[in-house]
């Protein structure tokens, strides 16, 4: 199976890369194909995490291609995994992070439903994941909507740090909170099965005024990475 991984250069692909290789993302019985994609000027790099994964034996790795061209990315593809976006940096406006990360996956939707397996497995994981998605979406409507997903993990995350650090309560022990839309200052909480302990949480007004005027919308959630 073919797997393909684009933005394969950077930190979080250099993480998912022993899960695959150790069969604990695709299972222990299926052989992957591993296909790295990233940018002409990471391409030294990518040859080191090539020589990496050689050394490492990784048992369910059957072949390595590191590769800068699209067109060889893409090819034939089974799974991707979108990890490759445009970060936003300090002072930049969201709005212009959406249109440049509009063109990279415009462009690589493109690509994919025209080279890729039919029947491509979708995972966005570069931020705004479920805007990128839906661009891919809209872009390859050939390929069905339910074999896109994206991660929002990271706002989820977010979200039950800033309530525990509000009220004191460890991470760990909140449960039943979830988010809707994008990774921007509307992303919503919705919190009104939130546990903790596995015990319904009782919000009174004051909870309430916190979360409308300081969670709603978001911002010290989705603009940490602004901060640093």
């Amino acid at each position: 199976m073919r797997c393909l991984i684009t933005g394969a250069a950077g930190q979080v692909a250099y993480s998912l890369i022993p899960m695959i290789g150790n069969g604990n993302a695709f299972g222990h019985f299926q052989a992957i194909d591993l296909v790295l994609f990233d940018l002409e000027l990471q391409k030294k790099r990518l040859e080191g995490i090539r020589m990496e994964i050689e050394d490492s034996n990784f048992k369910m790795i059957s072949s390595i291609t590191c590769t800068v061209d699209p067109e060889v990315a893409f090819k034939d593809a089974s799974i991707v995994i979108f990890i490759g976006s445009k970060p936003r940096t300090q002072g930049m406006n969201r709005s212009d992070l959406l249109t440049e990360n509009k063109k990279i996956f415009f462009e690589q939707a493109t690509l994919m439903k025209r080279l890729s397996k039919p029947d491509v497995k979708i995972l966005v994981v570069g931020n705004p994941a479920n805007c990128n998605a839906l661009i891919i979406a809209e872009t390859a409507k050939e390929i069905p909507r339910e074999n896109i997903t994206s991660l929002m993990r990271l706002d989820h995350n977010r979200v039950i740090s800033a309530i525990a650090l509000h009220k004191g309560i460890q991470f760990h022990k909140i449960s039943n909170s979830f988010v809707f839309g994008n990774h921007s200052p509307t992303l919503c909480p919705c919190l009104t099965k939130m546990a903790v302990n596995h015990q319904h949480f009782p919000q009174d007004d004051t909870f309430h005024k916190w979360v409308n005027n300081s969670l709603i919308p978001v911002k010290d959630c989705v603009n940490k990475e602004c901060k640093i």
